[in-house]
């Protein structure tokens, strides 16, 4: 079978920066792969996704998927472009072969990374319509280790258009990603960005502006404070609380708004 690098670790290595997780995409089915890795992990076969273990590498192996008619079920394929296809972003729909190491990039996804720009494949309605949490992925990609990238008009306008899809979406997916971008060094910039496309207020179900009081709170946040659930001192001893302990939230900087 063929075998290519794809995703994330691609653009990681375009950007400059080492990859934390290796994705691979091959022809192989679920079965053949699970068949030449005896310690390889069924993490998801019905989807195409067998997490192969090999000299202390772990990477998730998927089979190319082809489009298909019935959302439901996962057609698998063996075009590479269709699979590049079905992405979301430009700058995720990238591949290496593995042999030869021979970029494939049909998007013009690498032109992206090196703008720092967000482009959906094809159709950017399209692509969050097929998966709402895209929406949120889309937000999270804006915040990166190598700056912010800036989506372009096509998918600017699809955000704006996507609160009414988030109703589709579990809170607990939503939140999945939520945590992701409050975790990260622009959290700010991008919950902005977000309540003035009013899918902050679609995710909450309240009224979130751009300027509001809990907005404003994070922008007055140093990086080093996020994410906002960490423990300052992991090493300390926690207490649990006292029924007449009272919270003492003067300092809190998200209850009191001010430098």
């Amino acid at each position: 079978g063929r075998v290519w690098l794809v995703g994330g670790c691609v653009r990681d290595c375009l950007s400059g920066l080492t990859p934390w997780e290796v994705d691979m995409a091959s022809t192989l089915h679920p079965d053949r792969v699970l068949a030449l890795f005896p310690r390889a992990l069924d993490t998801g076969s019905e989807h195409g996704t067998v997490m192969v273990r090999n000299g202390g590498i772990s990477c998730e192996v998927t089979t190319l998927r082809a489009a298909s008619s019935d959302a439901s079920r996962i057609a698998f394929g063996t075009s590479l472009r269709d699979d590049l296809s079905l992405r979301d972003l430009t700058m995720n729909a990238m591949a290496v072969h593995v042999g030869s190491a021979q970029l494939f990039d049909p998007w013009g996804g690498q032109g992206h990374v090196e703008s720092g720009t967000l482009a959906a494949v094809a159709s950017a309605k399209d692509r969050l319509r097929e998966d709402a949490l895209r929406t949120m992925r889309v937000y999270r990609f804006m915040d990166s280790k190598v700056g912010v990238r800036e989506p372009d008009e096509e998918l600017s306008r699809a955000l704006r258009a996507a609160p009414r899809l988030l109703a589709e979406v579990s809170p607990e997916r939503l939140w999945v990603e939520l945590r992701r971008i409050l975790a990260g060094p622009r959290a700010a910039l991008v919950c902005s960005r977000m309540a003035h496309d009013r899918v902050l207020s679609a995710v909450l179900h309240k009224d979130v502006t751009s300027d509001c009081r809990g907005v404003r709170a994070l922008q007055l946040l140093a990086p080093q404070s996020l994410p906002l659930w960490a423990d300052k001192q992991p090493s300390a001893t926690v207490r649990a609380p006292s029924p007449g302990d009272v919270p003492d939230v003067r300092g809190d900087v998200l209850c009191e708004a001010r430098p």
